[in-house]
């Protein structure tokens, strides 16, 4: 599998995983579900932008649309996701706002900030040499606040149903996505290397550990048969 192999496949597990959490939310019309969607939209359109730098060339352009897409909001939306399903309806609204102000403000550091050198067309650019401060700001708040909201609800939720000793499936369904939301934020560390097929393989195995986790988690469990069906 060439180096951009694995971009390609974390954008098509990422995009089917957003479609399934797209059609949940029109059955359901939960606020969660739809704040995952986008979540896992921009993830691949992240993953995209990298597969096409890599496969390709990149340019300044490609560049800014990876770094916002996978390095600035997608993980804000995903925590947005986790407050609406376990904070109070109030909590989840002001994060909301403080997500949209976030949006706004990052999206136009990264699109209008000034580079401070050439692209490297055939090697992963790395932020912290080409962005001024305001950019890397965005993306460590994004990704640091996001991931702890996120890993810690999940593993809050996985610990309350661990100890009433119900639901098996949704702990296990929590572990893995805990496990996916880890490894996509492991991809960063590539990123800083410059290595694209890495950050590729992290960025796959997070997005299909993160449907995973959501398929077991969400499964309805069978009903016990009456005796004599």
């Amino acid at each position: 599998m060439g180096q951009a192999g694995f971009p390609f496949l974390a954008t098509l597990a990422s995009a089917v995983f957003s479609g399934v959490l797209v059609k949940r939310y029109l059955e359901r019309r939960r606020p969660y579900l739809v704040a995952w969607a986008a979540s896992l939209a921009m993830f691949s359109m992240g993953s995209l932008f990298l597969a096409w730098g890599t496969a390709g060339s990149w340019t300044p352009l490609i560049f800014r649309w990876y770094y916002l897409f996978g390095a600035v909001l997608n993980v804000p939306y995903l925590a947005l996701g986790s407050m609406y399903l376990l904070a109070s309806r109030a909590t989840a609204r002001a994060f909301l706002l403080g997500v949209l102000i976030f949006t706004a403000l990052g999206t136009a550091v990264v699109l209008f900030s000034p580079l401070r050198g050439p692209v490297p067309a055939h090697k992963l650019p790395e932020g912290k040499l080409l962005f001024p401060a305001l950019p890397r700001v965005a993306a460590v708040l994004g990704n640091g606040v996001g991931t702890l909201v996120v890993v810690g609800g999940l593993l809050w939720s996985a610990w309350v149903y661990w100890s009433k000793r119900v639901r098996p499936e949704h702990v296990a369904g929590n572990l893995l996505i805990t496990l996916g939301v880890l490894s996509a934020a492991a991809g960063g560390v590539f990123a800083g290397l410059g290595r694209s097929a890495s950050l590729g393989l992290a960025l796959a195995l997070g997005s299909t550990l993160m449907f995973a986790g959501f398929l077991v988690a969400s499964r309805i469990p069978k009903r016990p048969r009456p005796p004599g069906e």
